[in-house]
């Protein structure tokens, strides 16, 4: 037993100084052999294998062919035997050579050991090793660099602890006085990849100051795409622009400077030329996607819906499977209506990236054109979940619950949207609108200034801020941002239009037969201009009498139109800024208050009365026009009026003063009771007895009311009157009445 122990003793120290020994005759280099060969008498080849034990007699190996089985080799028939020497056996005798403090010598013994994977952890420790002795040896800390950064180069993402130690590498030699631009870049690259890109960008900017001067000028090249990248991320397209621009100053084909710039543009919004700067990068490199994939982007942003298609089919030729591509891919589809293939690319960039959310956001829209507003909201919802702070999935989802009619929600999302950055211009217009919509006038303006403080070139957002100026009354504010809508866009309907009804509001026909066609000259069709220019027409032939109730003592209106009121129905009418007020509790049998004139039956042709209800609820108030016989009592009339059930109605005589319908008024629509005033008119033609019933310039009936027709003197006004009990108030802030001027004749029948 004792004998077997000194044996293998006796084996094992054998290989083990056998490569020494060997490598003490041969100073220069050890060799490397991962097996073990005998070479026998008149044998042309060596045994190779690995050799188990060796006697005093014999070697005993198991060959590569035989490796179950020990062959004895007397020794005597051996001609060369060498033992395996295995890189690591290399690597320490090469060390066991190296002087203390040579540090050149540890730098080429590292070179040397970087063509074995295997010992790359004792290739780092030499080259610490070499920084220790001389800690300003460059070229030691580039090649340890290399070696930290390919550790992590063979995963996606490198730990926290890869990059600390690639971070204290770098500081290290910057402590230590080593003031090179590749340390500098390096260390920028690093700090960049932990996601501190405000801290990497200071950084590379030295490694862009140093490197020219250090016979580098490529590490300048390579900072200015990092910063410019970074740039981008931080939002900041312009800045990253001008990095980008400086390359190509004097490299015009830097395909990365190029997808840079295209990048940039295509945030800036500058699209063509943004395409120009992708479709040189794409000539330059015919094989890389990403040019290709934002050439699609672009042309899916201008509508350009083929191209579109067919750029991004290139990107995906050329690349692997790419979930931005197929989520763009999905939505030129969807813009195009073929929603099954649309929906089976945004399913399969959902399969290739399951945390895309931006796939969910696609799905949602998608969903919205196929008018499945609550698989809309449901793919919102799950692109929130998967990135909550996305501004654009909080702005979709607002429009998802605004077309689902709810308002709250909506509005709800608009404040989460703006909080996660989406931007303000289109957050607060959006949220003006649906606060015009509510009838919050002074909330929808609020918001529609900060949109417009944000971006004054919108010419929506001007529009609706006119409106809730208009609702407000402040007209004048109102035509600033109608003018402004019309400036930024001069085939802004809506704008034209409104610009039309102010100018016929202010008395200016001219100004508003111009506004109105100009709308038909943008569109042919619009019936609320057409029917504006027909009254206009219809004013030019008539006089027009306005009155702003001022009074010529406390107790009489001016200009002869007269209170009908004996004073027992409990309702008193009063003048305050130039508009007629009633006011009161109705009293049982009291007669009704009826401001009232006397108007020429020939000459007579419609009555308009802007009335502020909001206190009248309860109460019907409206307009009346009345023929009456030569005891005063009425032998035709015809109302329009709010009824107490908040319709829209109207009613008329017929014969012999019975109403048409027993006392009820005919319902004609909804009369919208809010905060702010609505415009009541009746128009006649004497000729024929036809009656137009508007609201707000828009015709709600028109009929015929024979005992009207040919009449010589009509009483026209407004009145109000509730039932016992109830108190109301109404304002008359304005009646116009409308003539035929005299000696001016109108053909056709009025109506």
């Amino acid at each position: 037993m004792n004998r077997l122990i000194l044996s293998i003793v006796a084996v094992t120290a054998v290989l083990l100084a056998a490569p020494v020994l060997m490598a003490q005759e041969k100073e220069d280099e050890p060799e490397i052999r991962e097996y073990d060969e005998i070479l026998v008498k008149d044998a042309m080849q060596p045994l190779i294998g690995t050799v188990v034990r060796i006697t005093e007699t014999h070697y005993y190996i198991r060959t590569l062919t035989q490796p179950d089985v020990e062959i004895p080799i007397p020794k005597e028939i051996v001609v060369d035997f060498k033992a395996r020497t295995t890189p690591l056996m290399a690597f320490n005798i090469k060390r066991s050579r190296v002087q203390v403090g040579d540090f050149k010598a540890c730098y080429e013994l590292a070179k040397w050991s970087l063509q074995f994977p295997k010992l790359h952890e004792n290739t780092k420790e030499v080259l610490r090793d070499a920084v220790k002795i001389d800690a300003k040896f460059l070229d030691a800390y580039l090649l340890l660099s290399d070696l930290l950064g390919e550790e992590y180069r063979k995963t996606v993402t490198p730990t926290e602890k890869q990059l600390n130690d690639e971070i204290e590498l770098y500081r290290h030699a910057i402590g230590s006085g080593v003031n090179d631009p590749r340390i500098y870049y390096r260390l920028g690259l690093a700090v960049r990849k932990t996601g501190l890109l405000r801290g990497a960008i200071p950084i590379l900017r030295k490694a862009l100051e140093t490197s020219a001067s250090a016979g580098v000028p490529e590490i300048g090249t390579w900072s200015r795409h990092e910063i410019g990248e970074m740039l981008l991320e931080l939002g900041q397209p312009e800045e990253a622009l001008k990095e980008f621009e400086a390359v190509l100053a004097s490299s015009p084909d830097d395909f990365r400077s190029l997808l840079g710039k295209g990048e940039a543009k295509v945030v800036l919004g500058e699209l063509d030329e943004a395409e120009a700067a992708l479709a040189q990068a794409a000539t330059i490199d015919p094989y890389y996607p990403k040019p290709f994939a934002l050439l699609g982007s672009i042309a899916y942003l201008k509508g350009e819906l083929q191209d579109a298609q067919v750029w991004l089919g290139r990107a995906q030729a050329v690349g692997l499977p790419d979930a931005a591509v197929l989520t763009t891919l999905g939505l030129v589809h969807a813009r195009m209506g073929k929603f099954t293939s649309a929906a089976t690319e945004l399913a399969q960039a959902l399969t290739v990236d399951p945390g895309n959310w931006r796939a969910e956001v696609a799905r949602g829209y998608l969903a919205e054109n196929e008018n499945k507003g609550e698989d809309a909201i449901s793919a919102y919802m799950r692109a929130i979940e998967i990135e909550p702070a996305s501004g654009v999935a909080y702005f979709k989802l607002a429009g998802a619950y605004y077309a689902a009619d709810d308002k709250d929600s909506a509005s709800r999302e608009l404040t989460r949207a703006l909080k996660n950055g989406y931007r303000p211009v289109e957050v607060f217009k959006f949220l003006g609108r649906i606060e015009y919509e509510l009838g919050n006038y002074d909330v929808a303006a609020r918001n529609l200034r900060y949109s417009i403080a944000a971006d004054d070139k919108d010419a929506d957002a001007h529009y609706l801020l006119a409106m809730s100026c208009v609702k407000l009354k402040l007209d004048f504010l109102a035509r600033r941002h109608l003018e402004r809508a019309v400036e930024l866009n001069s085939a802004h309907v809506e704008a034209l239009d409104a610009l039309g009804y102010l100018a016929y509001t202010s008395g200016d026909l001219a100004g508003a037969m111009a506004r109105f066609m100009s709308v038909l000259v943008v569109d042919p069709d619009d019936a609320y201009a057409g029917d504006a220019i027909t009254k206009i027409n219809q004013i030019l032939y008539w006089d027009l009498w306005e009155d702003s109730f001022t009074r010529s003592d406390s107790d009489d209106v001016s200009n002869d139109w007269t209170e009908e009121n004996d004073g027992t129905c409990g309702i008193e009418m009063k003048i305050e800024s130039n508009a007629a007020r009633f006011s009161g509790t109705q009293r049982e049998g009291g007669k009704r208050p009826f401001l009232r004139r006397t108007e020429s039956g020939s000459a007579f042709k419609r009555i308009e009365a802007v009335l502020n209800g909001l206190d009248a609820a309860g109460a019907r108030f409206g307009l009346r026009i009345e023929k009456r016989g030569s005891k005063g009592e009425i032998q035709g009339a015809v109302i329009l009026i709010k009824d107490v059930d908040g319709s829209l109605a109207y009613n008329f005589t017929e014969k012999r003063g019975k109403w048409k319908s027993v006392d009820m008024p005919i319902a004609i629509g909804r009369f919208p009771l809010d905060t702010e005033s609505h415009t009541l008119g009746i128009g006649l033609d004497y000729k024929t007895g036809n009656i137009e019933l508007i609201l707000d310039g828009v015709r709600k009936a028109l009929f015929s009311c024979a005992p009207l027709a040919r009449v010589k003197e009509l009483v026209v006004g407004v009145y109000g009157q509730a039932e016992a009990g109830i108190g109301w108030t109404l304002v008359v802030e304005k009646v116009r009445v409308f003539r035929q001027r005299p000696g001016v004749k109108k053909s056709g029948s009025g109506f």
